[in-house]
């Protein structure tokens, strides 16, 4: 069928083989003993089947299902290969400055695997901010940075450029000397220079950043959990 045929590509492109089959299941090759992964994808509410008992202990069975499903199971299959990711378990509260495609999708992709206790939002347009409130993008929303960052456990600053010096100042003397701030900006020369300038004796805590990932449409609406799958982000070293 064409689902079958969209899931084992999927996973294809993953390196995770499958077993043929003319059932209306697919047999996963996890290619590690299955069941932490099936635990994990349990967690995260999708139900597959460990077939250990069969002398297949690597492997997973899951059924083809609707579209949506399916892309849920898969989502969560290649959640549950990213230990990495699992770590942010202790992330407590997320702040995110500018709430719009790239801030939101953290935001849900977060949400959606558990990985975050509250998220408090902040911009300059109130029904923005209402707006990403009634869609589940955040828990609340305050219009002052400085409100918002108070308790963050991370801070991500999502606006255009040549705002985040103005942010990055709101912000710094009410960021604790635990917090991780970061940002979204395609330039990280000025980015760099402005955060310097503005964190002073916080600019330590700062890790300039850019995810590789984008789709045609933006704002808060446009936002979803799987935008940063296969994606990458480009880390900038500092002096701080």
């Amino acid at each position: 069928s064409q689902e079958r045929e969209k899931i084992c590509q999927a996973l294809a492109n993953r390196g995770v083989t499958t077993i043929p089959s003319s059932g209306n299941f697919i047999t996963i090759d996890v290619g590690r003993p299955a069941m932490p992964v099936y635990e994990a994808m349990l967690r995260s509410g999708v139900i597959v089947r460990p077939i250990g008992g069969y002398g297949m202990p690597n492997h997973l069975r899951s059924t083809i299902c609707l579209p949506e499903e399916n892309e849920r199971m898969l989502d969560a299959l290649f959640f549950a290969f990213l230990p990495v990711v699992k770590g942010l378990s202790s992330l407590n509260r997320l702040t995110i400055i500018g709430v719009g495609l790239i801030g939101g999708s953290l935001a849900r992709a977060l949400r959606k695997w558990g990985r975050v206790g509250e998220i408090v939002g902040s911009g300059r347009s109130s029904s923005h901010l209402q707006r990403a409130l009634e869609l589940g993008v955040v828990d609340r929303y305050e219009l002052d940075p400085a409100e918002a960052v108070k308790g963050a456990d991370l801070v991500v600053v999502a606006v255009p450029v040549a705002a985040t010096h103005t942010v990055l100042q709101s912000i710094a003397p009410h960021i604790n000397k635990k917090v991780v701030v970061t940002d979204v900006g395609s330039v990280k020369g000025s980015v760099v220079s402005d955060a310097e300038s503005a964190l002073g004796d916080r600019f330590g805590r700062f890790v300039p950043g850019h995810p590789i990932a984008g789709v045609e449409h933006s704002g808060v609406e446009a936002a979803f959990s799987t935008l940063f799958v296969d994606r990458k982000v480009i880390l900038t070293p500092v002096d701080g």
